[in-house]
């Protein structure tokens, strides 16, 4: 069993303090005269807060008994252990309540074991509490950039939903809170570790367009060279739709919205936007695009096409003059952060503000930021395509991002959660359209901006039949950023597009409880696109938010032995977890009400779980001398 100490390093007759000396090593030196008989029999697993005079140096876990005087580097008082440091007291955020709490603590002699839940022992569990989580949060955090999807699987109790909106937030939110968009800007162009944008990729993508598409060919360019539809990926328009999207995306997009398509449900060509015929709008547009990109004569091609297509096509030719941000919204929120005027203002005139604002930032902090690394910054903190999300100016606080939670249940399909058809009523009768569900909205989203991370949590993942629910996404999961093709095409007008694309900034958090054996299976080939993190139940300490009944949690813990749990069930996947045993202070104002509201979860949560348990066969056998189900009923 764990033991938990006090310790100080210090000389006993000259009373020089060698704590950091010795910790440095890696080590905790004593002497029995000084630290007692105690000293001599710590054990692996054993928990020491070293303490200088009554102030907390660090955590430390005992590894073993150092028995080879070659391994020792410094001072030594005759008594060796190797440890591993936990956690120093200066590295804990001071926003925590039991840091605060406890910058000083007693001290009595060298060496102090703790027993029955004193201050101090209380303090070293939150502390051990509040590493664990942590730790596990960090990684998860690092399994997850990597895996892209995991689950989080334990049995009821132990805060996985909890846990993966902590996840979301760290993802979507790491260094947001209680800053400005000013601030996180001016930290932008001063941190050369921020600006991580593929400049490379891009200058090679555009050196490949530049040179498939030179300045000069406009006047000569045929049909099929420039219109977007026939799948090709060689065309003018598919490039600055898709082939450099990357680096800027145009929008809207989407073939429907160009002056000429190629329809392949129609013969040929198709003509939007304008009344003439393609043998003598073909001719005009060139003409526009020869004047655009050779003398920048944007107010022609205005005429005929959209302003961000014309930015794009401009930032193409000269990404040196125009910036890679292209969309009215994204570009007026952009603008609007940083404090300049977005009323009233065309897309080609916002642009230039946000040109000039880079200019003007980059030369005051002397900053070596392209604009591509500052566009991927701005829409990886600032969610440019959204309504309403971004503050009126640049003093204000920014808002938080959240993720997207679901739940899956038994009777969830593929066409829930994927893409499916929906009856939609019109004046003729009704109609039916294939519609994207969460997951393709969401990826759809999280593909048209690469640069900012998605979170998509899916409480209880296999209380659905996965196999059915993901589909073809089995592989997409595995081979993000590569097509798939979906059973359901949505339409447009010029094609049926099947392809469904999870991209690599969508990330997928699932939660699993593994009590329960009723839920779907989860088939082998799905659990390889997977990684699964044990959330097991845990004792907690009371904290300035919750009180813990640790009472109520030993006992139920005990319950949770080998002769007790069915040999067909792991302890740690069907033992309840520590939420059971939770209330939150806001809620109980005295201890009366706290050891009211402990016993009512014991009494109508506690108590028929376990009962289930009994009757389910997970919970066997004897307790105390009594058959389980009466020691259930008769003493909790």
């Amino acid at each position: 069993m764990k033991g938990y100490y006090k310790l100080q390093i210090r000389h006993g007759e000259t009373e020089k303090n060698h704590v950091d000396e010795v910790i440095a090593d890696n080590r905790i030196t004593s002497h029995i005269d000084y630290a007692g008989p105690g000293f001599e029999k710590l054990n692996h697993g054993d928990v020491l807060l070293i303490h200088k005079g009554s102030y907390p140096h660090c955590l430390v876990e005992v590894v073993h008994k150092i028995t080879d005087p070659e391994e020792i580097n410094g001072v030594d008082f005759g008594i060796n252990y190797r440890i591993k440091v936990l956690s120093y007291f200066k590295d804990l955020d001071d926003s925590l309540s039991f840091k605060e709490k406890n910058r000083q603590i007693g001290f009595n002699g060298t060496l102090t074991p703790l027993y029955n839940n004193t201050d101090t022992l209380s303090f070293i569990k939150q502390w051990l509490s509040y590493i664990h989580h942590t730790e596990k949060m960090k990684n998860s955090i690092e399994l997850l950039k990597y895996k892209k999807q995991i689950i989080l699987q334990g049995p009821p109790g132990t805060g996985k939903t909890k846990l993966a909106k902590e996840i979301a937030d760290t993802i979507l939110n790491t260094g947001k809170e209680g800053v400005t968009p000013k601030s996180l800007i001016e930290k932008f162009f001063k941190d050369e570790n921020e600006q991580t944008a593929d400049n490379a990729g891009y200058e090679k993508k555009l050196q490949e367009f530049q040179k498939a598409f030179p300045k000069d060919q406009f006047q000569n360019m045929e049909l099929d060279d420039y219109c977007i539809g026939k799948g090709n990926r060689t065309n003018f328009c598919w490039w600055l739709e898709r082939g450099l999207e990357r680096y800027g995306k145009f929008t809207p997009g989407q073939s429907g919205n160009y002056v000429i398509y190629y329809g392949r449900s129609e013969e040929d060509y198709v003509v939007k936007k304008s009344d003439e015929r393609i043998y003598t709008l073909f001719p005009k547009l060139m003409n526009v695009l020869d004047k655009l990109i050779n003398n920048k004569d944007i107010e022609t091609a205005l005429q005929l096409y959209g302003e961000s297509f014309v930015l794009k096509v401009l930032n193409s030719y000269y990404p040196e003059e125009f910036f890679p941000i292209n969309g009215k919204k994204a570009l007026e929120n952009a603008v609007k952060i940083l404090g300049r005027d977005y009323k009233g203002k065309s897309a080609v005139e916002l642009n230039g503000i946000l040109r000039e604002e880079f200019i003007k930032l980059k030369s005051k902090f002397n900053s070596k930021a392209t604009p591509l690394d500052f566009m991927a910054f701005l829409f990886k903190t600032f969610s440019l395509n959204q309504d309403g999300v971004i503050m009126r100016n640049s003093e204000a606080e920014i808002i938080k991002r959240e993720p997207t939670i679901i739940q899956f249940h038994p009777s969830y399909t593929y066409e829930d959660f994927v893409r499916g058809i929906i009856a939609d009523a019109t004046d003729k009768g009704i109609a039916y359209k294939v519609e994207n569900k969460v997951l393709a909205s969401l990826a759809k989203e999280a593909n048209e901006n690469p640069y900012s991370d998605y979170v998509l949590i899916i409480d209880e993942i296999n209380r659905a039949n996965l196999s059915s629910v993901l589909g073809e996404l089995i592989y997409a999961l595995e081979y993000r950023g590569e097509a798939v093709n979906s059973v359901y095409a949505l339409k447009n007008e010029s094609d049926d597009n099947h392809e469904l694309i999870i991209p690599p900034n969508l990330y997928i958090i699932g939660t699993m409880n593994t009590a329960d054996r009723s839920v779907g299976h989860i088939d082998y080939a799905i659990r390889r696109r997977f990684a699964f993190v044990n959330i097991p139940p845990r004792d907690l300490q009371d904290d300035d938010k919750i009180y813990f009944n640790t009472t109520g949690f030993n006992i139920i813990s005990a319950l949770f032995n080998k002769d007790n749990v069915s040999r067909e069930f792991e302890i740690e996947s069907v033992k309840i977890g520590h939420s059971y045993f939770i209330v939150k202070k806001s809620d109980a104002p005295d201890e009366i009400r706290r050891d009211e509201l402990f016993r009512m979860k014991m009494e109508y949560e506690v108590k028929p779980i376990l009962l289930e348990y009994e009757r389910d066969g997970i919970l066997i056998g004897e307790y105390e001398n009594k058959p389980i189900k009466e020691f259930i009923t008769e003493h909790l």
